[in-house]
This record gives structure tokens, sequence and C-alpha cells, in this order.
């Protein structure tokens, strides 16, 4: 999971500059569709990491979904007769 975050993460800081390239040179230029594409690059500048953290948040969300929770719980141990908790 940790090397899907980052690999995410760097794809979004690319995506992010690409906005900020593409908002910077549509502020420039002085057609009539300049103000649309402006508009676009901020509009994806805000939505796209937003849109990303809905996703990992689902991923997250769906993967627990399921787990048993009945198998999550572990023996006691044959050196202390303990299990991870304490209880015996």
């Amino acid at each position: 999971m940790k090397n899907i975050k980052r690999v995410l993460a760097i794809g979004m800081i690319i995506v992010l500059v690409a906005m900020y390239i593409w908002a910077f040179i549509a502020s420039l230029m002085t057609g009539p569709e300049a103000k649309g594409i402006f508009n676009a690059a901020i509009f994806c500048t805000v939505f796209f990491p937003i849109l990303l953290y809905v996703y990992m948040w689902t991923a997250k969300w769906l993967k627990g979904r399921g787990v048993d929770k009945k198998a999550d719980l572990k023996e006691p141990s044959e050196e202390t007769g303990h299990d991870d908790k304490g209880n015996i």
C-alpha cells in the first residue's frame, strides 16, 4: 500500500505542476477561450487532490470490509501464555 500511495503522490505532483503551468499559460493568453481554460485549470488544481484523497479513503474502507473480526484474534503465545493484548 505504501508503494501505491507513493506512486499516486508523485503522479499527483506531476499533474498539479502541469495544471499550474497550464493556468499560467492561460492567464497570458488573450483569446476568448483563455478565461475558460484558466478556470478549468484552477478547478482541476483543487479537484484532483480531493479526488485522489477520496479514492484512497474508499480503497482503505473497502479493504477493511472483507476482514473477519473473529479471525483477527490471535492465539496465546506458547512462551508467555498470553496473547498480544495481555489476556491469558
